[in-house]
């Protein structure tokens, strides 16, 4: 007791700056009152039925008075048990994955309209760089979006799963920006969605099949392999070895612009199948398939060729139901006529993206066709060999490999050595190292950092808030280019994709009932 009374007296000059004219307490809670409101989740429905590759529309009803926080709900669909055509058992090789992110990796594009013109434009990729950099609940939005073990992970068939995608429109993020509907009578609200096709949020395998001279593969199901026969590459994702007919199972990875195209084996038919059979032949070592990470091997048994297997689903599954859900805003009197009868001005964001670049060397030029102050600026780049049909469809990939630890951290690094921003022939930044855009950048200004190969610049300081605190009017800026330098791997046989999405400032006006842009 004695010690805190001498900390209360010990007081001087310096202290004027800290406790001088006190303005507030600790031990006097002080709060405000706020005008009365409920809210409530209401579903809506699109006015077709949602499903892969499909384009859909929901008319936003006016159901409440400001609608906020929307969500994407999918069932997706049982997938059953593959059978052995001829044996009538449930089949140990083929096996189904569905990609991960699958909440995110199902939108191709969503909008949202008002009466009629286009306000704002969102993509599944951006939606999960977002997520990346400022999400606070990992594991449950992993849960919403479907990123789960049982989900992603190889198995024959897979449980029906529901989704709940948070959209992430300017109405969505901050309760002070929901969209007042009783002001906008004569406009119509629209989201429009476009879902990926099916083929583009799955993996199954095997695609293909070889045959080996060993008894015992030392490979496992999820290990990454790979063949090097004369300084070309193949490579592979090991689904399953059967011990009866010693074939090895595996998804193929390759580049569609790659030389060497199949795992091979040694071809010479002349030699006594004694000598050609053995593991340790010669020449039979060059045509060892390796496991990429622990050097593991197997041979390939001579004189036989890849083999194509079918991995085709007996039906294409569809949605089970999709739908939104809404959160409507209900207002008192009072504040409901406030609304109903005022013009209205908000700050919102919007996002620009920048078409995807096929690029076939390490030095890149992206120009950048951009407009309105922006406040941040991301890209990415991605291998062509990690997307597609009859691939490994690892579409949140953005690293120079496609192989992932046993825990699915990326062991590849940043395909972006090197980058800098050049505003009308002058470096608004210069040349810094992946470091800076996939750490620094995101430690200064975001709640977390992103996977490797998300790269980020902020015009601002603080990106998540709404507050505007800088930005970089692109609208005054003629010429906009990124200069980068990739990783080596990339050349005219190892194509890639540069993807850019830009976040800027806009007004979204309602008078008299309508609502549409300051600045288009």
């Amino acid at each position: 007791m004695t010690g805190a009374l001498i900390q209360l007296v010990a007081y001087g000059i310096q202290d004027l700056y800290l406790t001088g004219a006190p303005q507030i307490t600790f031990f006097k809670i002080v709060y405000r009152r706020h005008t009365n409101f409920s809210v409530d989740s209401v579903r809506q429905n699109f006015t077709s039925p949602a499903d892969f590759g499909k384009i859909v529309t929901c008319n936003i009803s006016r159901a409440g008075d400001l609608i906020g926080k929307t969500y994407l709900y999918i069932q997706i669909p049982e997938i059953p048990r593959f059978i052995d055509i001829e044996t009538g058992e449930e089949d140990h090789i083929k096996k189904f994955a569905w990609v991960e992110n699958l909440g995110y990796a199902l939108i191709q594009e969503i909008t949202v309209e008002i009466g009629g013109k286009l306000i704002d434009r969102h993509y599944g990729e951006f939606m999960y760089i977002w997520e990346q950099v400022s999400g606070r609940q990992p594991i449950g939005i992993n849960k919403m979006i479907g990123n789960v073990p049982e989900m992603h992970k190889f198995s024959n068939g897979k449980p029906g799963y529901l989704l709940y995608v948070p959209l992430k429109f300017w109405f969505c993020r901050h309760t002070g920006l929901s969209l007042p509907l009783i002001a906008l009578a004569s406009s119509d609200v629209k989201i429009n969605i476009m879902f990926r096709r099916f083929d583009e949020c799955y993996r199954m395998g095997p695609t293909f099949s070889i045959e080996l001279i060993e008894d015992v593969c030392p490979f496992r199901s999820g290990d990454y392999i790979e063949q090097i026969i004369n300084g070309k590459s193949i490579y592979g994702y090991c689904i399953d070895y059967d011990y009866i007919k010693k074939r090895l199972y595996y998804i193929k990875i390759q580049n569609i612009n790659a030389s060497k195209k199949n795992f091979d084996s040694l071809i010479e038919p002349s030699l006594s199948q004694g000598i050609i059979n053995s593991p340790t032949y010669s020449r039979n070592i060059l045509y060892r398939i390796y496991n990429s990470l622990n050097g593991l091997y197997c041979t390939p048994k001579p004189n036989t060729l890849e083999r194509l297997e079918s991995t085709m689903l007996p039906y294409i599954p569809t949605f089970v139901n999709s739908f939104l859900y809404v959160n409507y805003v209900y207002l008192d009197t009072d504040e409901r006529l406030k609304f109903a009868r005022s013009n209205h001005e908000y700050l919102i964001e919007q996002l620009q993206y920048n078409q995807e670049v096929g690029i076939g060397t390490p030095n890149v030029k992206q120009n950048l066709a951009l407009m309105h102050p922006c406040k941040e600026h991301f890209w990415i780049v991605q291998l062509d060999s990690l997307v597609g049909p009859r691939t490994i469809n690892d579409l949140f990939n953005y690293t120079d490999s496609h192989i992932r630890y046993p825990d699915g951290r990326f062991y590849g690094r940043d395909l972006v050595e090197t980058a800098t921003l050049i505003l009308n022939g002058k470096n608004r930044f210069g040349i810094r190292n992946n470091t800076y855009f996939n750490k620094i950048v995101p430690w200064q200004c975001h709640f977390r950092s992103p996977v490797i190969g998300i790269n980020d610049y902020s015009f601002c300081l603080f990106p998540e808030d709404h507050q505007p605190s800088a930005s970089c009017n692109m609208s005054k800026i003629d010429f906009i280019t990124m200069n980068m330098r990739l990783g080596n791997v990339i050349n005219t046989q190892n194509t890639c994709k540069v993807r850019a999405y830009t976040i800027n400032y806009n007004i979204l006006r309602i008078f008299f009932n309508l609502g549409g842009l300051a600045f288009m």
